[in-house]
């Protein structure tokens, strides 16, 4: 330790740093963290000559190739860097049919992909990458695929470049739920997961199209999750002509989320045809719930239709036999925004004096009207709400500090 702490303050610590080597000189390891301490310290010919020591006692280590290409690359010494990491796949491809892989095979497999990245020689070494994967594949199927994936795009030098090839690889090798996994990651930016919906759709029909019976229909069930999951993403990515027209692909028309039908309809101006369907159609409408939060999605960008999808879901509720107070107060919000101060008050006052228990709702009336700068309307209901509980200090409160 003290030889770590001499040699990172750039002072000699030869003498000193191979005292675990000597401790244990037949362990490949106690020569592959030595030099590695040796090329974290730019020593990079020490390090090479105690990554070849460690060859001799593990020459099926990628792992070692790895560091052995790291200080060739840091050298300047790129075809040398190249033909390590060339060996490096090569042994990982012959490690799948050997049996069961060892705990650090992907871990392994991971950081060669990120460092052939970091010095830009991926694209030279991608046949021997892909070898390595199409045996891992044939093998294994999609199963811990993630981490490949993950090294491919980290610090890749064209990411778009990547997607691609790992679109390639999934479509060859049919590891459809590694690239799923893909379209929930933060491995990409959102922008770029485009082409990683559209593959899904297209491999899901792809799937319908060679079914028949039971397989037909899942294949059918999952080629609308991935048209739903890419409605989603398109409409978070306010691409609202592009998410209708995929909706309308979504086939029976019963399968299409009406919350996310409505989401696009109000993007697309389509929203007082859709509301004339839900009223003509109550069954095809979405719940109360669906509708107010696509209203709160709508608000920061799109405040008046928001506004029309409030008013349309209270109304819709003051239309049943017992109107909820909720529904009162959110068309009364409605109003308020529209610039129809008068309706707002009436639809206070019957809430006040017709829905609950009584002086049930004077604290909201109370809440509302000071929340939208009638101070005096507000003064005025805590009053009311002052008398009728002369006993509840907030009530009291209020009022004392509207007054």
């Amino acid at each position: 330790r003290d030889g770590d702490y001499q040699e990172y303050r750039e002072r000699d610590a030869a003498d000193l740093l191979p005292a675990y080597l000597e401790g244990a000189p037949a362990a490949s390891k106690s020569y592959v963290d030595l030099g590695d301490t040796y090329l974290d310290t730019k020593h990079l010919d020490r390090a090479l000559s105690l990554y070849q020591d460690a060859l001799q006692l593990s020459p099926e280590g990628a792992d070692i190739y790895d560091r052995m290409a790291v200080a060739q690359a840091r050298a300047d010494n790129t075809g040398d860097a190249i033909n390590d990491w060339r060996k490096a796949f090569q042994i990982l491809a012959a490690r799948v049919e050997e049996g069961p892989l060892p705990a650090d095979y992907w871990q392994t497999t991971r950081t060669i992909f990120i460092h052939a990245n970091e010095f830009k020689v991926i694209e030279k070494l991608r046949s021997d990458a892909e070898a390595m994967l199409r045996a891992y594949t044939k093998r294994n199927g999609a199963y811990s695929f993630s981490p490949f994936i993950d090294g491919i795009l980290k610090d890749a030098p064209d990411q778009a470049r990547a997607l691609d090839w790992i679109l390639q690889i999934a479509r060859e090798t049919n590891v459809i739920s590694a690239v799923e996994e893909l379209a929930n990651s933060q491995w990409i930016p959102e922008t770029r997961k485009d082409a990683v919906y559209k593959f899904l759709i297209e491999s899901a029909q792809a799937q319908v199209s060679a079914s028949f019976g039971d397989a037909a229909n899942a294949a059918t069930e999952q080629l609308q999750r991935a048209q739903i999951n890419y409605v989603t993403y398109l409409l978070a990515q306010n691409r609202g002509q592009e998410a209708w027209q995929i909706l309308q692909e979504i086939q029976p028309r019963t399968a299409r989320p009406s919350a996310l039908e409505l989401k696009a309809a109000a993007l697309t101006g389509r929203l007082n045809q859709e509301l004339a369907t839900f009223r003509s159609q109550p069954e095809s409408a979405p719940t109360g719930d669906q509708i107010l939060v696509v209203a709160s999605e709508l608000e920061a960008g799109h405040p008046e239709l928001a506004l029309t999808l409030k008013e349309f879901e209270y109304q819709r509720e003051l239309n049943t036999r017992s109107g909820p107070a909720s529904a009162y107060f959110g068309l009364a919000q409605v109003r308020i925004a529209q610039k129809r101060p008068a309706e707002a008050k009436s639809l206070i006052r019957t809430v006040t004096v017709s829905v609950g228990a009584p002086f049930e709702n004077f604290p909201a009336a109370v809440n509302l009207l000071e929340g939208v700068d009638m101070s005096s309307e507000a003064s005025e209901y805590a009053a009311e709400w002052a008398t009728a509980e002369p006993w509840n200090p907030e009530a009291q409160l209020r009022f004392a500090r509207l007054k």
